[in-house]
């Protein structure tokens, strides 16, 4: 089994897993203190970064900071975007609320001038709801490229929607062939495997569980029709992101538990079933958010008191974890 590879439902499953070298951590901003959200187009060659003080986007090049831009002005009034996503290298799209309307809006970003907010390239209605969730929403785009998903909405509004993407333009927003959830099971994480399945983390908050319940976040991948394939327990608490890797189809979480920090997940058998083995890289204090730029290159948001993107390059190898 030493060294040994496979896929299963998009989960690399690994054997022979040693000690990592710490990586190796390039600051990409560190003066913008109200940072929430972070994007990256499939090529990997810029990351998106939404400043939840002014609602403007700073566009930076993961291998060149100095480089950094506005791609979207800030927002002085209307709707106000709360995460984001990239639709191809050129095409920026965010959830936004303005009071109890949502909608998903989308943009040209170029690198001449940045985008004004007021005047999007499509805006697309979501719905209403009255309160703000206590995360924010996740946009996913799909690897095909012809789907985006909105998860974490609040009620009564559906807690994940689909978009079609045609090009650049997005269709109407729809819970049809999308997973129900079930009142406090909240979705923590969520991302697009390599094979191009919806991927949702899940934290169970429902009431009634007796105090210091040890179980555990449950990654659940999701067939365009909103069935789960697999259902995994992570052996991790209080996972705050995720993504896979761009070719290798690593899966890496973010967690803030007793061991925050970078996780990657590999799948293993044990008594006969497949189970997920977590694996450290990178010891981080308050992960906040990722985006992978290749196989063992990540660009990682860190939260209060010290928030920071960062750029971490991998070794080969982790360390096993709990």
């Amino acid at each position: 089994m030493a060294n040994r590879v496979l896929l299963v439902a998009g989960l690399t499953i690994a054997a022979g897993v040693g000690r990592a070298a710490e990586p190796v951590t390039t600051v990409l901003i560190d003066d913008v203190p109200g940072l929430v959200s972070i994007a990256a187009p499939a090529n990997g060659q810029t990351v998106y970064c939404l400043d939840g003080g002014s609602g403007g986007v700073i566009a930076v090049d993961p291998r060149a900071p100095e480089t950094r831009r506005q791609a979207l002005a800030a927002t002085a009034a209307g709707p106000r975007p709360l995460a984001i996503a990239c639709l191809d290298s050129s095409t920026l799209a965010a959830v936004c609320a303005d009071g109890d309307a949502w909608s998903v809006r989308t943009w040209r970003v170029q690198p001449q001038r940045p985008a004004d907010p007021a005047a999007p390239l499509q805006a697309v209605a979501v719905g209403t709801a009255t309160e703000r969730p206590a995360t924010p929403p996740r946009l996913v785009v799909g690897r095909s490229r012809e789907w985006l998903a909105i998860v974490g909405l609040p009620a009564p509004l559906p807690a994940v929607l689909r978009m079609p993407i045609a090009g650049a333009r997005l269709g109407a927003a729809s819970d049809r062939g999308c997973p129900r959830l079930a009142a406090g099971v909240l979705p923590v994480a969520a991302t697009a495997s390599p094979a191009d399945e919806l991927v949702i983390v899940t934290s169970d908050r429902r009431a009634g569980r007796p105090d210091g319940d040890p179980r555990s976040d449950l990654v659940t991948y999701h067939s365009t029709a909103g069935r789960p394939l697999l259902a995994l327990d992570t052996g991790l608490r209080d996972v705050r992101a995720a993504g896979f890797g761009r070719d290798d189809g690593s899966l890496w979480v973010l967690a803030g538990d007793k061991t925050p920090g970078l996780w990657r997940l590999d799948a293993v058998f044990a008594d006969g079933r497949q189970v997920i083995r977590g694996h450290q890289a990178a010891r981080l204090t308050a992960p906040a958010g990722l985006v992978c730029l290749g196989d063992r290159t990540l660009a990682v948001l860190i939260g209060p008191p010290d928030q920071r993107l960062v750029r971490l390059d991998l070794g080969t190898t982790e360390t096993t974890g709990p």
